[in-house]
């Protein structure tokens, strides 16, 4: 009986060093990345890769230039609550592999936000955002 006891009460330790393990392990890893290539496909063809996206609040979006021409994001339409602030207007990229990372926050509402780059807007760079709750239905809530 003595032997069953210390058996699992060594159960039980092992299991919360490795829930403890768990957790330090998840706030270790960070944000969920998201990567968007900024890709000059011709010389009158320029485009987001993926050009849509959707996310969850959290997540980090890197906007990555991959070839030689400068690209921006400029948020033109969002859903209404959404204060972007000075990052309606990103800064221009200008050399390969520079990067301008988002933080998908509580300034950005829930919904599709529209970006283009501003001077190929024209040329049909842009692409969407959509950010949406990672638990739709509300399923962590009632396991909870």
């Amino acid at each position: 009986m003595i032997r069953f006891s210390l058996v699992g009460a060594l159960l039980g330790l092992g299991l919360l060093v490795l829930a403890g393990e768990t957790k330090a392990q998840e706030s270790v890893d960070g944000p969920q990345i998201v990567t968007v290539r900024m890709v000059d496909k011709s010389a009158t063809e320029y485009a987001f890769e993926p050009a849509d996206i959707t996310v969850a609040p959290g997540t980090l979006v890197r906007f990555e230039l991959t070839g030689s021409i400068p690209h921006n994001v400029e948020f033109k339409d969002v859903p209404p609550g959404t204060d972007l602030g000075d990052v309606r207007f990103g800064p221009f990229l200008l050399t390969k592999g520079q990067t301008y990372e988002l933080m998908i926050d509580e300034s950005f509402a829930m919904g599709t936000h529209e970006y283009v780059c501003t001077p190929h807007e024209m040329m049909g760079m842009k692409g969407t955002i959509t950010v949406q709750n990672s638990d739709p239905e509300g399923r962590l809530e009632r396991i909870r």
